[in-house]
């Protein structure tokens, strides 16, 4: 890991954004350096500052834990207009549960959506409860379950395992279809 770091700080000396989101990342999960979120959420900063969607992403979720959400809106906003399918995920969960917004099953929906359109899992799993339960449109209980189980095997295999929130969506998909199955 050290040497992954090595090469992190040299792209970031060169203003390579997506090294410096890793490198931010390293130091939020304390691999291969201390853990230390300061230092981790300035080089989220200067990543999003360079267009990094990620970065933005990145930023929105330890602000939501620090229980800045009106900073994590903003960033996950940012990260969702910059194509980050993460961002859809955080977004929709904002509207679905009117966190700083109005809550809107309907817009949390459409942004579970789009965020599956850029391959998430996490909003695969969402938009299968908000079929399966009728979250923002037309309840289709057959349909939702069948999304349940197919966001349930596409999640066995996804690079999406180790991102914030993964297994808790897991576990809300594992009781909503446990409670629909009947």
């Amino acid at each position: 890991m050290k040497k992954a770091i090595c090469w992190y700080e040299r792209a970031a000396e060169q203003n390579h954004p997506a090294a410096m989101n890793s490198l931010g990342e390293c130091y939020a999960m304390g691999r291969g350096v201390p853990r230390d979120l300061e230092t981790a959420m300035e080089w989220y900063r200067r990543a999003a500052e360079l267009g990094e969607a990620m970065a933005d992403y990145n930023m929105g979720w330890h602000l939501e834990q620090a229980g800045k959400l009106s900073e994590a809106y903003a960033h996950y906003r940012k990260a969702a207009d910059g194509n980050d399918d993460s961002a859809w995920w955080a977004l929709g969960r904002f509207y679905e549960n009117g966190v700083v917004v109005a809550q809107d099953g309907k817009e949390a929906r459409c942004c579970y959506e789009t965020g599956e359109k850029l391959g998430s899992v996490k909003c695969k799993m969402r938009l299968a409860r908000c079929k399966l339960l009728g979250i923002g449109g037309r309840r289709a209980k057959k349909a939702g379950l069948d999304l349940c189980r197919q966001a349930l095997e596409l999640a066995k295999e996804s690079s999406e395992k180790e991102d914030y929130g993964y297994e808790a969506e897991m576990n809300l998909l594992r009781r909503t279809i446990a409670e629909n199955e009947s």
